[in-house]
């Protein structure tokens, strides 16, 4: 969750657009490139691994812990092509990502403002 938070405030003091994509046990970040407005129809394709690689390098979760779920707007997401996106602005869609390990969940969340939450609630939904 900081690491989200850290990628939501550098997309506003930095004026550059960050994404955050998830699969399985694995994470990353990406950068926009000059120019990118987010609009539907541009290619997924224009985004690029962030540059900053000590801090927003690619990461595995630890042990058994994987990503279940991702949401962004409370849809569902194809992991592999959907990104949650900070802006300059500080405004995002809403993104909620649940992550597992066995019967242990934790819920992370953003709001529309850009607030994020980590919720440690009991097992189960």
């Amino acid at each position: 969750a900081l690491l989200l938070q850290q990628a939501r405030d550098e997309a506003m003091t930095s004026g550059t657009r960050i994404a955050f994509s998830a699969e399985k046990q694995e994470y990353r970040f990406w950068q926009a490139p000059t120019g990118l407005t987010g609009k539907p129809g541009e290619a997924d394709k224009t985004w690029q691994p962030h540059p900053d690689q000590a801090l927003y390098k690619p990461r595995t979760l630890a042990g058994s812990i994987i990503f279940e779920e991702m949401r962004i707007n409370q849809q569902p997401v194809d992991k592999q092509l959907q990104k949650i996106i900070f802006t300059p602005s500080g405004m995002t869609l809403p993104f909620h990502i649940m992550l597992s390990e066995g019967a242990l969940r934790i819920a992370i969340s953003g709001n529309a403002i850009g607030q994020i939450e980590v919720d440690k609630g009991p097992s189960g939904s």
